[in-house]
This record gives C-alpha cells, sequence and structure tokens, in this order.
C-alpha cells in the first residue's frame, strides 16, 4: 500500500514528504537518491510516460465512448418521441373526422368501416361532443 502512495505522488515534494514521515532519515533519503536517479534514466522514463500514455488514451476513449452513447441515445429518444407525436397525430385528426361525420349524421357502423375505429371508440367521441 505505501508503494501505491509513492507511485500515485503527484510530485516529488509529496513524495518526500511521505517519505520522511514513515521512513528513518537515512532510509528516507537513499529512497529520494534513488527515485531522483530512476527519473534520469531513459527506460525507465519511456516506461513510465508510455504507461501513463496508456491510461491517457484509455480514459479518452471512455469518454468519446460515453459522450457517443448520449448522443445516440439522444437521436433515438428524438425519433422515438417524433413518432410518438406523429401517431397522436393521425390518431387527433382521426378522432376529428369522426366527430365532422357525427355531425353530418353518418352512422356510427359507416364511420367504423371508414375509419377502422370499433363503434365502442366511435360512442365515447360522440358523448365528448355533447359536453
Amino acid at each position: 500500500m505505501i508503494w501505491l502512495a509513492f507511485i500515485n505522488a503527484k510530485n516529488f515534494k509529496e513524495m518526500k514528504e511521505m517519505a520522511f514521515q514513515i521512513m528513518t532519515k537515512k532510509k528516507a533519503e537513499k529512497f529520494l537518491n534513488d527515485v531522483k536517479d530512476a527519473s534520469r534514466d531513459k527506460l525507465i522514463l519511456s516506461e513510465w510516460e508510455s504507461e501513463k500514455m496508456a491510461e491517457l488514451v484509455k480514459t479518452e476513449s471512455l469518454k468519446n465512448a460515453t459522450r457517443e452513447g448520449e448522443e445516440k441515445g439522444f437521436e433515438q429518444g428524438i425519433e422515438k418521441g417524433i413518432e410518438k407525436g406523429i401517431e397522436q397525430g393521425v390518431e387527433q385528426e382521426k378522432k376529428d373526422t369522426i366527430k365532422n361525420m357525427l355531425k353530418n349524421k353518418i352512422d356510427i357502423e359507416t364511420i367504423s368501416k371508414i375509419t377502422n375505429k370499433t363503434p365502442e371508440e366511435i360512442k365515447k367521441i360522440a358523448e365528448s361532443l355533447k359536453d
């Protein structure tokens, strides 16, 4: 656990403070000198940088995937909303047509055949006209 804390230190100052808190002065100084030496080693630095880059790529990929998922969900929501709106508009138009037919004294059976609505549905619409 201690090594994880060192690895995740934000800067050398933070690492130095941790070292002096948990180690003797002599061990902390040796540790910090080893860290400084390692920070000058090109192989160690390239490995560390590649790990940081891999983590950055992973994080960005997750962000992009999340954003794409949200956009697709939003687009699908809009499409469903439009479809539902069209369906509701068609239904409202049918109801308006049925009301006009009823006002023109067209019988319920004929209206049912034309609109594909049941006689019961048409009677409900007829009741709403009385209000």
